[in-house]
């Protein structure tokens, strides 16, 4: 990978302060990069793959029931979801 001259002494500088190389750095670097991509083309995939069932089935819940099962989240009166109707 070619990096210019700049970034590299940032590199090697950043790399001194965590005791790591810049090979290290930037295998890191590049490790994040792939999980933030793979995360977010699944987040779509599955957003695609829930707008095709909705417009296969029409079913939804309204916001208002979303919201109100959301806000019962984390307390002792956690509800379970909204049932989706047409």
């Amino acid at each position: 990978m070619k990096i210019d001259l700049e970034m590299r002494e940032r590199m090697k500088r950043l790399a001194e302060r965590r005791q790591r190389t810049p090979d290290w750095l930037t295998r890191d670097a590049v490790r994040q990069y792939v999980e933030r991509e793979e995360a977010r083309d699944a987040f779509l995939r599955q957003a695609r793959d829930a707008w095709q069932e909705h417009r296969q089935t029409r079913l939804q819940a309204s916001a208002e029931e979303v919201l109100e099962w959301l806000a019962t989240w984390g307390g002792e009166s956690e509800t379970a979801a909204p049932v989706c109707q047409e």
